[in-house]
């Protein structure tokens, strides 16, 4: 057989190459004759699952009665074998992966023999795999993505626009033709390596479309466009001044943030929360305030790229809202006015009261000032929940106990006294069940009178004027308590003018007017 130049064969299978564009070749070594000796199998160019496969098997002879058979092994399925005289010709499309090894013979009229193992590698379509709309970037943030793709034959090598087309013509199955051009236009900043990591830190906000290229070792070339969306950087929108809080109460507030890319981490940088309360990486402020104070801190919000903003906070806490008056409350007497003024303390006023729940004694209202009032008209004991609201819709409540009883202070008013002069007025009890004993429990007698606890008498020489307030209480031996308020009036000492008298004249009328300050009328 004559040999056919290499140079030639390799000139006709380059031109049937950019006649097919889409159809894989095999890499053809000429067969020769006399059969070459043993070695390893001759590997052509890897087939692509799903995609034509071309090309074909020669000898160097040119009798056209030769004819071809695969005397051992097996081509790829899908693959058909079709002799033509010198040739042997691929065609089909491959269906499985893997790689398979035959052995090609070629008989010529002569009988003249040759053979060559020869094997195909049938590889998966290279696809890129990472999806075509990519995680938002933000500006300023450090990010960070790496591009996947399967199939082919690895390792893999990544580029920016269509780098097949642009450093080596060739043609893209995946893009096509070169019109329009290939996109390239990676944001500002970024920049993909050959392992296919996209990095960098954006400098300008906006929505780019570009094209990335895979290729393998085996010369596929898949091209995708991608569109990045770049976010501008994080900005704090929640106001600096933050709602108030109160001791005690239950606090819950949200920082929040526009821009960047979410989900976002909230840290104090500078500064101090209040005690009780936390700052959660989301954002939220929560807690139960236990110090009042006004409270200053930095708040650092960060997205998912690491871009940060920052803002000043401030954060009022007031003491706590608590109701200070006590309970039991002071004892009702059956008939006898009853007043009393609720208390709060912390919160901001203006305050509203309510009684939540239980029912107060017959003659006594609860108004929203907290002002309890009335007359008791019957005995007996009733508890209550009281509620108290501030301002700010903060509120706290207390269980209360009121005791309504027949015992009652009888003596409505003490007389006045003067200084100087002994002073003794008694006070009497009615209802209840005596023995009765008696107490001050407000206020103070005036200076030089005492009060006798058992007989209930106050007695003694005041010694100094005034007007003197005080709260007499009255228990009796079941241990009931009811309480009335006096004043008590003591004048100065009563003095005489003048202290000398006018002189007179014997035979002369006399009159001289004698003048009383001071003491107890008449």
């Amino acid at each position: 057989m004559r040999r056919v130049p290499r140079p030639l064969g390799l000139l006709c299978l380059a031109f049937f190459l950019l006649a097919l564009p889409s159809i894989v070749y095999a890499q053809v070594p000429f067969g020769i004759f006399p059969a070459p000796p043993p070695g390893p199998p001759v590997p052509l160019s890897d087939g692509i699952v799903g995609q034509t496969y071309g090309g074909n098997l020669s000898t160097n002879g040119t009798d056209p009665g030769t004819t071809w058979s695969i005397i051992a092994g097996a081509i790829p399925p899908g693959l058909s074998l079709n002799p033509i005289n010198t040739s042997l010709f691929f065609s089909g499309a491959p269906t499985t992966t893997g790689t398979f090894t035959f052995t090609a013979q070629a008989v010529d009229a002569n009988a003249g023999t040759a053979s060559r193992q020869y094997s195909i590698k049938v590889v998966l379509p290279l696809i890129i795999t990472t999806p075509a709309t990519l995680p938002p970037a933000t500006a300023g943030g450090n990010y960070l993505l790496t591009f996947t793709a399967t199939g082919g034959t690895p390792p893999y090598q990544w580029h920016e626009g269509c780098f097949a087309c642009l450093s080596s013509g060739k043609v893209s199955a995946q893009r096509g033709a070169l019109s329009p051009p290939p996109r390239s236009l990676l944001p500002p900043g970024m920049s993909l390596s050959l392992s296919g990591v996209l990095t960098g830190s954006p400098t300008q906000a906006g929505t780019f479309t570009f094209d990335i290229q895979v290729i393998d070792s085996g010369s596929q070339s898949p091209l995708k466009t991608f569109t990045l969306i770049v976010n501008p950087p994080p900005a704090v929108t929640s106001a600096t001044v933050l709602q108030s809080g109160a001791v005690g109460s239950a606090y819950n507030t949200t920082l929040t943030a526009s821009g960047g890319t979410p989900p976002y981490q909230w840290t104090v940088h500078t500064g101090t929360l209040p005690p009780g309360i936390n700052l959660n990486p989301n954002g939220n402020l929560s807690g139960v305030p236990t110090q009042a104070g006004t409270y200053n801190f930095s708040g650092t919000v960060t997205d998912v790229w690491g871009a940060a903003s920052s803002a000043n906070f401030t954060i009022a806490i007031v003491p706590g809202l608590a109701i200070t008056t006590l309970s039991p409350l002071p004892t009702g007497s059956v008939g006898t006015p009853y007043s009393l003024q609720f208390d709060v303390s912390g919160g901001k006023a203006p305050y509203t009261w309510q009684i939540l729940s239980g029912a107060l004694p017959t003659g006594l209202t609860f108004d929203s000032t907290g002002l309890l009032s009335g007359t008791p008209q019957f005995q007996g004991t009733s508890t209550v929940v009281v509620q108290v609201f501030d301002s700010s819709n903060k509120f706290t409540r207390g269980t209360f106990v009121l005791t309504v009883t027949s015992l009652a202070v009888a003596t409505q008013s003490l007389p006045g006294g003067a200084v100087g002069t002994p002073y003794l007025q008694s006070l009497t009890g009615t209802g209840g069940t005596p023995p009765y004993a008696w107490a001050v429990s407000a206020g103070a007698l005036p200076p030089g009178l005492t009060l006798n606890p058992a007989a209930g008498t106050i007695s003694g020489t005041p010694t100094t004027a005034g007007d003197f307030n005080f709260t007499i209480q009255l228990s009796d031996s079941l241990k009931v308590n009811v309480i009335r308020a006096f004043t008590l009036t003591i004048a100065p000492p009563l003095v005489i003018t003048p202290a000398t008298l006018a002189n007179g004249a014997a035979g002369t009328a006399y009159s001289q007017d004698f003048t009383v300050a001071g003491g107890t009328q008449p």
